[in-house]
């Protein structure tokens, strides 16, 4: 039952991050919607690899068996990693102070473009 449990508490994380970020304006948005949408439009790079895309179609056929047949399955340990791998890579934020404090190199050029001719 824990891997029943993980499993579904990172899938609604999963859905709540990929319907903010498909921007669908309806009041209820399907988890295979929001996930196509975002796929299709290329909305994020984990989402729009299509091996992850595969993993992701597989954890929601498995939530609606587990949420209609809470018994019937159990996800395998290796599925259970991935998913949870790619959950944390979607649902990951950075803040700007780490994309603007990146090392920066500088080259200059020394030799004068017209003297080089």
């Amino acid at each position: 039952m824990d891997e029943i449990n993980r499993f579904l508490s990172n899938f609604k994380k999963l859905e709540s991050e990929l319907v903010k970020l498909s921007s669908l304006d309806d009041d209820y948005i399907s988890f295979s919607r929001a996930l196509s949408n975002v796929y299709q439009r290329k909305i994020n790079d984990v989402v729009s690899d299509e091996d992850n895309y595969d993993i992701l179609k597989q954890a929601s056929d498995l939530r609606n068996i587990l949420s209609h047949n809470n018994d019937v399955c159990i996800p395998a340990d290796n599925f259970l990693s991935r998913f949870k791998k790619i959950v944390s890579l979607v649902t990951k934020k950075t803040d700007a102070y780490t994309i603007c404090n990146k090392k920066i190199i500088v080259k200059r050029i020394v030799t004068d473009v017209s003297t080089s001719i």
